[in-house]
């Protein structure tokens, strides 16, 4: 820190992460996890198979949102 103290200086003065950037982690946050929801929520709800048999249930939509989370997730963190 001594050797190289320009590394530290936007921690210092607050530039990465203060309050404006703190809200907009958590409204990015609702967002997302409202997307990642109700997308899946609205298109298993409503499949059936040929047979009027129900297409998803608790597992399948568990597993779909939790898939779309980990995809999503990785992509945000490619990008930063």
């Amino acid at each position: 820190s001594l050797e190289y103290p320009k590394l530290y200086e936007p921690g210092q003065l607050n530039l990465l992460f203060n309050k404006k950037e703190f809200f907009i982690c958590i409204v990015q946050g609702i967002y997302t996890s409202v997307v990642l929801f109700f997308v899946p929520y609205a298109v298993l709800s409503f499949a059936t198979q040929s047979n009027g048999v129900p297409l998803a249930n608790y597992q399948t939509f568990a597993v779909t949102t939790a898939t779309a989370l980990v995809i999503v997730v990785s992509v945000q963190v490619r990008d930063s």
